[in-house]
């Protein structure tokens, strides 16, 4: 695996929830853990 380069994707947070949310019974289980994120977010 010679000449590899490093090559960082962007991600949009907002964009990602906005299309996540379409799907059935994600808004539930994102709500149903956002202690969890909310905590996740804090240590970061």
């Amino acid at each position: 695996m010679p000449d590899l380069k490093y090559q960082p994707v962007r991600h949009n947070h907002e964009q990602f929830l906005d299309k996540a949310r379409t799907r059935k019974g994600f808004t539930e289980a994102y709500d149903a853990l956002a202690l969890e994120y909310q905590l996740a977010d804090q240590l970061l």
